[in-house]
């Protein structure tokens, strides 16, 4: 035996017969060192290779990458799910931005974000995508609109007008009421028949003068805390609710996929166990004659 007893003594052939020979070069003349605290722990069983630390790329299995482990007590990173803010009617909002014309404005620029809040709050375009509807992107008789184009920012304050975001381009069904909203807005304020909302020199207007309109219009609204994509957010949950499918909603708000879709709405849609009761409810009213119908009292 080379070393004191205990675990870490190394023994050589013939010292004690039947405990293990820790002679990794097979020489019974060789003398070893004690072996270290992590071989120690492989060769006896307490610890497996790669415990606790990330393995090397070359030694990841196919498939089953490495994760790193969350150290105890370190908090989790959160997800990112649409919460609904407190209910807040966008109604409130959209008759806000149609109140009173703009200080120094004597045209009453601010009744034309009535609109601008319509198409966010009710066909789910995102700020950029809204400030670059043309009139002719709107079809007033097939009752849809085509977003082709979005405004983004470029240096010197002026803007830029690209592709939509991830190549959303897409045709959204608009409501009836929003169709009448639009067909007024361009009444009124698109004499020239080009965009359907400007800024400077006629061209769509740059994202700080919507997000300047938009505060205007929540201060008149007496609200705070909103931001203008909320209600990108609130018409998606407004389809959901209404029973959309999960392909609809990802094609009314342009997502590249559904996983998008899922990954920020999925809490809202109903689980099983609301369809179920539902449906259990509509069959004990059925069953029952406990419609809308038998709701009176009945005389005899």
């Amino acid at each position: 035996m080379v070393g004191p007893p205990g675990v870490g003594a190394r023994y050589r052939d013939g010292d004690e017969p039947g405990r293990p020979v820790h002679d990794l070069c097979r020489c019974p003349d060789a003398v070893a060192a004690p072996l270290a605290p992590r071989a120690l722990g492989q060769e006896h069983g307490l610890s497996r290779p790669g415990a606790g630390h990330r393995a090397h790329p070359d030694q990841q299995r196919p498939g089953r990458p490495a994760r790193r482990r969350r150290r105890p007590g370190h908090p989790a990173r959160p997800e990112r799910r649409y919460r609904p803010p407190p209910p807040a009617p966008p109604g409130r909002r959209h008759d806000a931005a149609d109140t009173r014309p703009g200080r120094g404005d004597p045209r009453g620029r601010r009744r034309s974000f009535r609109a601008f809040v319509g198409l966010c709050g009710f066909a789910g375009l995102r700020l950029g995508e809204a400030a670059a509807v043309r009139v002719g992107d709107v079809d007033f008789l097939r009752r849809t609109l085509t977003g082709a184009r979005q405004v983004q920012r470029a240096p010197g304050g002026a803007i830029e007008l690209r592709a939509p975001k991830y190549g959303s381009e897409r045709q959204v069904y608009l409501a009836p009421s929003l169709v009448d909203l639009l067909a007024r807005h361009v009444a009124a304020h698109c004499p020239q028949g080009s965009w359907l909302f400007t800024g400077d020199a006629g061209q769509p207007p740059h994202q700080n003068t919507v997000g300047h309109r938009w505060r205007t219009t929540l201060a008149a609204a007496d609200l705070s805390g909103v931001k203008l994509h909320d209600l990108r957010h609130f018409y998606a949950s407004g389809l959901i609710a209404s029973g959309c499918d999960v392909v609809t909603v990802q094609r009314a708000l342009g997502h590249a996929s559904a996983t998008t879709t899922l990954n920020t709405y999925s809490h809202l849609w109903p689980t099983a166990e609301d369809r179920t009761r539902r449906a259990a409810e509509e069959l004990f009213a059925d069953s029952c004659g406990l419609g809308a119908d038998s709701a009176a009292p009945t005389s005899r």
